[in-house]
């Protein structure tokens, strides 16, 4: 049978039919006309609040300290160190106007102490002290700490005079260090990446930028630290080149 005879020979739809069917289907074709706006609303929408997000943390975590100061702790990692950068010292509870603990229920331990011959001819684990010293500094060979632990030992390199002082230690652990907001900055010893970080919590349980400069590297499986706080502000930058020869003489 051919089509034309079909077509040619098909009954007529009715009139009302066909203008229900007709309105059918503009309302179909409205709906979904509908949905895709919504749709577009509520996609410019989630990208005009994602874009504000992104501005916000860059300004909270990029671009003001003091921003970043009020909107608490930031964590982060430099040179395979956890820092916390904390706008109040986490242990101000703790620490009386002196700058003395004052924690009645917490667990006091001694470290022991020893001499340097006797650390080097037992040692707690593989370290290596620098080859490399400052002009009038010397090894106080009569004072060593060891944790009781045995997870780090803490030596002191003594200046001419009682205020110069650079604390050398070396420890198996790598706890979580807390310091002020953008006083962490990463430098290179060696070739490898390493942590400065400028000042130290001051009395007031605030953060002071000028107290003194700390260095942190890794050299193996140990971490090292050189720590000088004792001394005149005005000559920490000068200093620091002395720091880091000493961090770089440790092999």
């Amino acid at each position: 049978m051919k089509d034309k005879f079909m077509y040619s020979c098909r009954p007529q739809v009715r009139e009302a039919f066909a203008e229900e069917l007709f309105t059918h289907l503009r309302s179909l074709e409205k709906g979904e006309t509908s949905m895709t706006i919504q749709k577009n609303t509520f996609r410019l929408k989630l990208q005009y609040i994602l874009i504000a997000l992104v501005i916000a943390v860059a300004m909270i975590f990029g671009l003001s300290p003091k921003a970043r100061a009020l909107a608490g702790t930031f964590f982060q990692e430099i040179a395979g160190f956890a820092v916390e950068e904390q706008p109040e010292n986490p242990m101000a509870e703790y620490i009386d106007a002196n700058g003395v603990m004052d924690a009645p229920n917490a667990t006091v331990y001694v470290v022991p102490t020893t001499t340097v011959d006797d650390l080097l001819s037992d040692p707690p684990f593989e370290f290596s002290l620098p080859e490399y010293l400052p002009e009038g500094y010397e090894i106080r060979s009569d004072f060593v700490g060891i944790a009781n632990s045995k997870t780090w030992i803490k030596i002191i390199y003594q200046g001419d005079s009682r205020d110069k002082e650079i604390g050398f230690m070396a420890e198996t652990s790598t706890p979580t260090l807390s310091v002020g907001v953008d006083a962490a900055e990463e430098i290179t010893i060696n070739g490898q990446t390493a942590m400065l970080v400028r000042g130290n919590w001051a009395l007031d349980n605030t953060w002071d930028y000028e107290n003194g400069i700390t260095l942190y590297w890794t050299v193996g499986e140990t971490n090292y630290r050189l720590i000088i706080h004792k001394i005149d502000p005005d000559q920490l930058d000068d200093l620091l080149p002395e720091l880091i020869k000493m961090a770089e003489s440790v092999h």
